[in-house]
């Protein structure tokens, strides 16, 4: 009997909230508007992007939620 060669691919689903906001830090609840990362948000979404590249993660797709 012949033998079955396969390729194994294994898929990668990260789940990332958003950077740190104003709003987060003093602690106001909020969803529906868009209220921009600050610095130390921005510092947290560099650090994400160079995690994930250090990992060897490559992303298919990149999604966000719209209004």
């Amino acid at each position: 009997m012949g033998r079955i060669l396969a390729s194994v691919h294994t898929t990668h689903i990260c789940i990332a909230r958003h950077g740190e906001t104003d709003w987060n830090k003093s602690g106001i609840l909020q969803g529906w508007l868009d209220v921009p990362i600050n610095q130390k948000g921005r510092r947290q979404a560099i650090e994400l992007a160079q995690s994930l590249l250090t990992a060897g993660l490559t992303a298919a797709a990149l999604l966000a939620p719209q209004n």
